[in-house]
């Protein structure tokens, strides 16, 4: 029997219940995957509490793990039984398992020097920071950016990306408690943006000029304010609603200063095998090579997939959380 974390509504965390479920068998294109560590991210909170869609239920939440192939699904190139993989990147949920059949598009191949809670982890956050980063908004020396939650996990990741890449980086975080963790990831300046006119310490931090980018995964709280941090013809990058969606956008908040607005996704990003190959690539080097330092807050058994749901929830959580599977 495959055991498996589902939840049948939206709602707290306590909505989440782990049962016993047959064992998946591997269709054409698939592979049966082992699972070992599973990443928890604040995606999975979204779609739990019913702030990011869910399509059918009941649901697996989950886009992040590690493990080992079990079995090839016919037609399956590339991959042997026995091989480390993991993946990040499949546009349906369903991570929180021990074993699960996917298809083979989205299997990366791990390397054997890295830990695979370390993989789990570290992957879907370590493959946003990259499009965001070098994709979306190319960052170089010389650029002035603002990348919100600087103290999360991804946020830690972002800020010291971005410093090593030369930029001046301006992190944001929710409470001053937190400053120290977003000054330590390679943020130069920080700001609370539960204060009502952070957004002037970010001008005054950039001489009144604004950043080239601003990178916003806060949605809600920030939005408005984000935009007035933005240089003439800076672009405004908004990828994440922890506080809730941006509403009543008018594109006459975007000409003024003839500014950018774009709204992107991992999944979208990542949807050409190659450009995925090339990616994760590019995060597993930063990993081995310390440009992405994870830091792993807690490790939870499946059966607590609640309790970390409710500590991520919590904003007390100072880096990444991972199920493990035994």
């Amino acid at each position: 029997m495959n055991k498996v974390v589902i939840f049948k509504e939206a709602g707290e965390p306590k909505v989440l219940h782990l049962h016993e479920m047959p064992m998946p068998e591997p269709k054409a294109g698939q592979v049966l995957v082992r699972q070992t560590r599973i990443g928890v991210n604040f995606i999975d909170v979204q779609m739990r509490k019913g702030t990011y869609p869910v399509h059918n239920f009941p649901c697996i939440p989950g886009f992040e793990a590690c493990g080992v192939v079990e079995k090839l699904g016919k037609d399956v190139t590339g991959l042997r039984v026995g091989d480390r993989v993991a993946y990040a990147t499949s546009p349906e949920p369903g991570a929180y398992q021990h074993y699960r059949a996917i298809d083979r598009k989205y299997l990366l191949n791990v390397p054997n020097n890295l830990e695979d809670k370390v993989v789990a982890a570290t992957l879907l956050k370590g493959l946003t920071a990259h499009y965001l980063l070098r994709r979306v908004f190319v960052v170089r020396k010389g650029h002035a950016v603002l990348i919100h939650a600087a103290a999360g996990a991804l946020g830690q990741i972002m800020a010291r990306w971005a410093n090593l890449e030369g930029a001046l980086v301006i992190g944001t975080v929710g409470s001053d408690e937190k400053k120290h963790i977003a000054e330590r990831a390679g943020c130069h300046f920080v700001v609370n943006y539960s204060q009502s006119h952070w957004h002037e310490q970010v001008l005054e931090f950039t001489k009144g000029i604004g950043v080239n980018a601003v990178y916003d995964s806060i949605g809600h709280d920030t939005f408005r304010h984000s935009l007035q941090c933005l240089m003439p013809a800076g672009i405004m990058v908004s990828f994440g609603y922890a506080s809730g969606m941006v509403e009543h956008v008018s594109i006459n908040m975007l000409r003024e200063r003839s500014l950018f607005l774009t709204t992107p996704k991992l999944f979208d990003y990542t949807s050409q095998r190659a450009a995925l190959v090339l990616a994760a690539d590019e995060v597993f080097d930063a990993i081995a090579k310390k440009i992405i330092v994870p830091h792993v807050h807690k490790v939870y058994h499946l059966s607590e997939a609640a309790s970390a749901h409710a500590d991520l929830e919590s904003r007390k959580v100072n880096g990444s959380l991972v199920l493990t599977t035994h």
